[in-house]
């Protein structure tokens, strides 16, 4: 997997909510709120729960040397607050869950290889910040994520000369 799940979802959501790129963060950023009413979101992996772990060997198909391919099944957690200074997060925070299953959504999960669950979860978590009021939704949902990695198998078929040490 080349790109982050949460960057892919970042970007899902700059495309569908037709938002500029300062108006998405990922969680942890070094971000100010600004004094704007535009809309904002900040996505976040809460979490992830691996329910599957393999690992198999196959084939080089051009050299023919083995690899050892290990794979893991995750169920990911994210959350995608959207807030703003004005009435904004509160008139669109209905958006979001209709920008994650549509069209360009979907054609970015199956180019990437995961899937995001059908229902998830809004709730408002506004409150006072300073001497304003701070409009903010929670959305929170699952993700299906199936990670691989591919690495050479080493040989251990060469051996060094042994060193033979006697007492005399």
């Amino acid at each position: 997997m080349s790109k982050e799940i949460i960057k892919i979802i970042a970007l899902i959501l700059e495309h569908e909510l037709n938002l500029k790129n300062d108006q998405v963060v990922l969680t942890n950023q070094k971000f100010n709120i600004p004094p704007d009413d535009r809309l904002y979101v900040a996505v976040e992996l809460m979490g992830s729960r691996p329910f599957g772990v393999k690992t198999a060997y196959e084939a080089d198909p051009i050299t023919g040397e083995l690899l050892e391919v290990q794979s893991v099944n995750c169920q990911e957690m994210y959350s995608v607050l959207a807030y703003s200074k004005g009435p904004t997060a509160r008139q669109r925070n209905w958006e979001i869950a209709p920008a994650l299953v549509s069209t360009f959504a979907q054609q970015q999960q199956e180019e990437h290889s995961f899937k995001i669950g059908y229902l998830p979860r809004m709730t408002d978590v506004s409150g006072l910040d300073g001497t304003s009021r701070l409009n903010r939704y929670r959305l929170t949902f699952v993700a299906l994520v199936a990670y691989r990695k591919t690495k050479p198998v080493e040989y251990f078929d060469q051996f060094a000369q042994p060193t033979i040490i006697s007492n005399p």
